[in-house]
């Protein structure tokens, strides 16, 4: 999704909430920091940091042994999650597998990163980095934006996560502030960065304010890939509560308040339901900038320059929109010229876009202003000419006429708003008709009714309905990439000459209405044509058993690893589509795969061959099609998985990404690779068997039992698993199709599995060697302390005797003999010197022994860490083979003459 900022010279809103934050409760589970719950064109550059060629960024990629398929480096949090331009912060990370986790890559070379290192001396011989913690500059001329960072260690490249680039100061929180009283004191007009830490835990900020400010506290969480559902408090220094807010979907919180009264104020932030982490992290924004609540139209045609109108909040230069409220506040409009591409396939990552829009065209705008930019808000790309919706029209006969094929721009809004729209056709003209709105983030459930207005022999009108659609529950992309949509579709086919009328309204209009709630009801002839998206899939390393996991294409020599490509068909496009990686690494291969007829996806496999090199490289993936009598060509947009998900119980959390990258480490090698033949189309009818040969390569000291299992054919054609041993020879893989295999070409994989036990490394046993040395040095250091501090005891203890003895001797001396008592005296206060210097003594060595006692401490702990980096343990792996192509034709009929039988 592109995105767009205004040159005109003239987050996401949130449901407030008039009743009161909930306390906490008694008990609360929370999970612990770092852990998880249970379109790249072909002309895009690769950012790499300043300073940081690419040898230098893939240096470490996979450094670990062969059994590397898993684990792979999973970046779960980036705290903060963003930056002021200009300025140098402290960002910690957290994640799973991010062992030698050393580099942040960022999608702008204005961003770089280097790791906080430890002093060399005490447990390790070299410096070595603070485990997930980085120094990040942001370059004074970065544009302010939505970026995308990644980690690279000993596991790999990870998954992207969002980090923000700010033009306003930004703070971080500090606690203690769970209570009024601590809350920390901030600025209005910036940036606070905080974590909900979960239980009870509730974050209180102070700042002040001025009569009649309108102010707009914007809390940012899933839009910066953070598990935190906000709830925003309000209230005044008397603990009173002014105004809340909590929205609980994709549009994160938003508390809008006008102040009555000069003064200090408090906004408390915390999880609804008091869950939180590190992956709990916000960006809490305190301010009177502009704020877009939505845009009409809200769809425009591609490559025009044209006037919209934005409403929101605080929008300089705007006027009143009389009427238009937003749960009872007031919005503003102005007017702005925006110009739209022509080809909207490149959707790169400026803002969140959810699955459910993912395969719409759309670009993303931003409102600037003085005190910043606004929030993200689409803009569709129309297919049609674009007309406005007309009230009245909220009943049939009132319906508005329309001349398809067009987009009609409408809002459902106000309560109980019906919009009907009319038109005429001749028989046997086809149209697709389609309402987006939820996919263009608005919250509505749009429903769709047509019907067919026909006039009885006396001339009454007479209505019969010929199709009602509500939501789209087609799920292209499974656990990982919910496709699912409230949006209606369908394809309409006039039975008669005539007039037909569409009924467009929101599921839950008599209860609701809410001007935000725009949508585009389109009716076109159809247009047959795909978009697709792609997104890096754990191959999965148990036989039969679906994981839903955060995933990053990496390769090893000889590995293969797969990505997941989505498509999203339109119009009753149901042909075949060619995915191609283009532009590769040299060694790298990934032959082209089939989304046959019926399908919504295949599986690219990306493949190493011994020769590959080390390399960071974006997929380049291309789908083409035959449409018609021509070919259509799109690019693939990148997404990545947020939040896995659970088979079964719920879905992951996945996002459109700026670009899908590989990593390739030519240090290491895979364990096993599969081969299946040569790459070639193998025809079968129905009913028929294939018998596919398949080989193994073994490398290093791996011995196991592969398990091949088939994985993306066709409903209905279940293969049965088949056993291999490790060693030269091959395996035929048997595939028996049923009488009602679906027709066309289909690619599909096998996934060899297997469980190894991992040996030590080189590396490992050369660190573990290095710490026990250290160990060794710390254990003699506190012995040394120890037999100090016993020393130094002792003679303390002898010093303060002598002292007491010459002080009881001065005291006992007669008076009458001075120039004696003042002798003793003075030897009295030379020992009590010497007892004070004595005690210093043994101060320093019980500190002494108490650092040396905590270094030994340290190293022991380093190398236990160490240890069981290093101790061999058995790990699940799995590797698919390269695609195999398989063309069903129908049950072949040919007619056989009978035997003839002996002589006559």
């Amino acid at each position: 999704m592109s995105d767009l900022i205004a040159h005109d010279p003239a987050g996401s809103a949130g449901r407030a909430s008039d009743s009161s934050s909930a306390a906490p409760p008694e008990t609360t589970t929370s999970r612990a920091p770092g852990k998880t719950a249970a379109e790249p064109r072909l002309d895009r550059p690769v950012y790499l940091p300043a300073g940081a060629p690419q040898a230098v960024l893939v240096a470490c990629l996979l450094a670990a042994h062969a059994s590397a398929q898993l684990p792979r480096a999973r970046l779960h949090s980036v705290f903060p999650a963003g930056a002021r331009q200009g300025t140098t912060i402290e960002v910690t990370i957290t994640g799973a597998d991010l062992d030698g986790a050393d580099r942040l890559r960022f999608t702008h070379t204005g961003i770089t990163a280097e790791p906080i290192r430890l002093a060399s001396g005490e447990v390790e011989v070299q410096p070595q980095p603070t485990e997930g913690k980085f120094r990040v500059a942001i370059a004074g001329d970065v544009p302010p934006g939505t970026y995308e960072v990644r980690v690279a260690g000993q596991y790999g490249l990870s998954n992207p996560r969002f980090f923000v680039v700010d033009s306003r100061p930004e703070v971080g929180e500090t606690e203690p502030n769970s209570r009024p009283d601590q809350a920390n004191e901030v600025a209005c007009g910036g940036i606070v960065n905080g974590i909900a830490n979960g239980g009870a835990d509730r974050d209180f900020f102070k700042f002040a304010a001025q009569k009649g400010q309108r102010l707009l506290i914007d809390c940012q969480a899933r839009r910066i890939d953070s598990r935190l559902d906000p709830m925003l408090v309000l209230y005044d220094t008397q603990g009173r509560e002014l105004a809340s807010a909590h929205d609980g979907g994709h549009r994160d919180t938003l508390l809008d308040y006008t102040v009555a009264a000069d003064g200090q104020y408090l906004v408390e932030v915390r999880d609804f339901i008091y869950e939180g982490g590190a992956d709990h992290g916000y960006r809490l924004a305190i301010c009177a900038g502009p704020h877009v609540d939505f845009i009409f139209p809200p769809a425009g045609p591609p490559g025009t320059n044209q006037v919209y109108q934005l409403y929101g909040r605080n929008l300089p230069g705007g006027a009143s929109a009389p009427g238009l409220t937003v749960e009872g506040r007031p919005l503003e409009a102005v007017s702005v010229s925006i110009e739209l591409p022509a080809d909207a396939d490149d959707r790169p990552a400026g803002a969140l876009v959810e699955p459910a829009g993912a395969g719409i065209d759309a670009v993303l705008y931003r409102f600037p202003s003085p005190q910043g930019l606004s929030n993200s808000v689409p803009i569709g790309l129309a297919t049609a000419p674009v007309v406005f919706e007309q009230e009245p029209n909220d009943v049939p006969q009132k319906a508005q006429p329309i001349s398809p094929p067009c987009d009609v721009a409408g809002q459902f809004y106000p309560i109980a708003d019906h919009d009907w729209f009319t038109f005429e056709a001749n028989k046997g003209d086809s149209y697709v008709i389609e309402v987006v709105s939820q996919r263009l983030g608005a919250l509505a459930d749009p429903c769709l009714v047509v019907e067919q207005v026909m006039l009885d022999k006396e001339g009454n009108e007479q209505v019969k309905e010929l199709q009602r659609a509500d939501d789209t529950s087609l799920n292209a992309g499974g656990v990982d990439f919910d496709t699912v949509h409230d949006d209606p579709s369908f394809r309409f086919k006039a039975p008669d000459d005539g007039r037909y009328r569409v009924l467009v309204r929101d599921l839950h209009s008599s209860t609701r209405g809410d001007p935000r709630f725009v949508y585009q009801l389109t009716v076109r002839a159809e247009q047959p044509d795909f978009r697709l998206v792609a997104f890096s899939k754990f191959p999965g390393a148990q036989p039969n058993r679906k994981q839903s996991l955060v995933w990053s294409p990496n390769l090893v020599k000889g590995a293969s690893d797969e990505v997941e490509v989505i498509a999203f068909r339109r119009d009753g496009f149901d042909g075949e589509i060619v995915v191609t990686a283009q532009g590769l690494p040299e060694g790298v291969s990934a032959p082209a795969v089939t989304i046959g007829p019926g399908r919504h996806s295949a599986t690219l496999v990306l493949s190493a061959s011994e020769a590959a090199a080390d390399a960071v490289a974006p997929l380049c993936i291309v789908g083409e099609a035959k449409i018609g009598a021509g070919q259509v060509t799109h690019a693939a947009r990148a997404a990545s998985i947020v939040w896995p998900g659970q088979p079964g119980q719920f879905d992951a959390r996945s996002r459109l990404s700026a670009d899908l990258l590989l990593a390739v480490s030519a240090r290491e090698s895979a364990l096993f690779s599969l081969q299946a033949d040569e790459h070639k189309v193998w025809e079968v009818s129905r009913g028929g068997r294939l018998e596919i040969p398949v080989s193994l390569t073994q490398r290093g000291d791996f011995t196991g039992t592969v398990t091949l299992s088939a994985v993306d054919l066709p409903p209905g054609i279940r293969p049965a698993q088949r056993q291999m041993d490790a060693g030269p020879g091959e395996t035929k893989f048997t595939i028996d199709l049923p009488p009602n295999a679906p027709l066309g070409t289909f690619s599909f994989h096998l996934l060899g599995t297997s469980q190894y036990t991992s040996p030590q490394s080189l590396e490992a046993g050369k660190r573990l060697k290095e710490l026990e040395e250290m160990v060794a040095s710390s254990k003699a250091a506190l012995r040394a302390a120890n037999q100090t501090k016993i020393a130094a005891e002792q003679a303390s203890q002898q010093a303060t005797a002598e002292a007491k003895r010459l002080e009881q001797a001065w005291q006992a001396s007669t008076k009458k003999v001075v120039k004696v008592r003042s002798a003793k005296k003075r030897a009295f206060a030379r020992a009590a010197e010497r007892a004070k210097l004595a005690a210093d003594g043994k101060l320093a060595a019980e500190a002494a022994v108490t650092e040396a006692d905590a270094g030994l401490k340290r190293a022991l702990q380093t190398l236990q860490a160490a240890r069981n980096q290093a101790t061999p343990r058995k790990v699940n792996v799995g590797y698919p083979s390269p695609p195999i192509t398989i063309r069903i034709t129908a049950t072949p009929l040919k007619g056989v003459a009978p035997a003839t039988l002996g002589g006559s």
